[in-house]
């Protein structure tokens, strides 16, 4: 994108990704690092549940994924605001002077 901002142009194109993509062997050793972190979160899940089996823990836990999904499938509730209706509360008494 900074190509294209460079030469002002309207759109994105092509040539401008392509200068900007990863080499092959770049792209294999993300590959490579992704494949090592999924093998050892699965290893980690399966000690877990060794020893949740070991020590008799009839519960499943539930998988980080899982957590994730219904936190963010889950509605987030918020105060109801009134907008453009006064606040009674912040209005100044009659006792108070503004201060300087």
């Amino acid at each position: 994108m900074a190509d294209a901002l460079e030469e002002e142009a309207l759109t994105v194109t092509h040539k401008h990704l392509e200068s900007r993509a990863l080499s092959g062997s770049q792209a294999l050793n993300i590959l490579r690092k992704i494949k090592e972190g999924e093998k050892k979160y699965a290893d980690m899940e399966a000690e877990i549940e060794l020893l949740r089996t070991e020590l008799d823990l009839g519960i499943e836990p539930q998988s980080r994924s899982e957590s994730v999904k219904k936190n963010t499938t889950q509605k987030i509730k918020r105060k109801k605001t009134n907008v453009g209706l006064r606040n009674p509360k912040r209005d100044p008494t009659r006792g108070k002077k503004n201060a300087q």
